[in-house]
């Protein structure tokens, strides 16, 4: 059974952004993560009543956008008390780098044949 976690409440927010920044059709990254992309969609719809994905699947889609795997699980309530060039930087730190990434995830992608089960 997979591992369940206490998830941030943003964190349908997160993978939103992660597939946005990484610019990766939503069918291709469903074939990395084995679901099909309804399942996909309700990792980070906001209805609510959805099954939270498990850590195995953050895990995965970390490792499909090439994003750390506390982008998606940390709990960055502390950024709001960092200077705001600090947290400026960071932004564009994480931004920078996940656009680099971002082609290589797809690159991994093209590479890497579908999970089965």
């Amino acid at each position: 059974m997979p591992r369940t976690l206490d998830l941030p409440h943003d964190y349908k927010a997160r993978i939103r952004a992660a597939l946005g920044y990484t610019e990766l059709k939503l069918p291709e990254v469903a074939d990395a993560l084995g679901v099909s992309q309804p399942t996909l969609a309700r990792m980070y719809t906001d209805k609510d009543g959805h099954k939270p994905p498990s850590l195995s699947d953050l895990e995965k889609l970390a490792k499909i956008t090439g994003l750390p795997k506390a982008f998606f699980t940390a709990d960055f309530t502390h950024m709001g008390k960092l200077p705001a060039a600090a947290t400026i930087q960071v932004a564009a730190t994480a931004h920078a780098r996940t656009r680099t990434q971002a082609a290589a995830a797809r690159k991994r992608l093209a590479r890497t044949p579908p999970e089965t089960s």
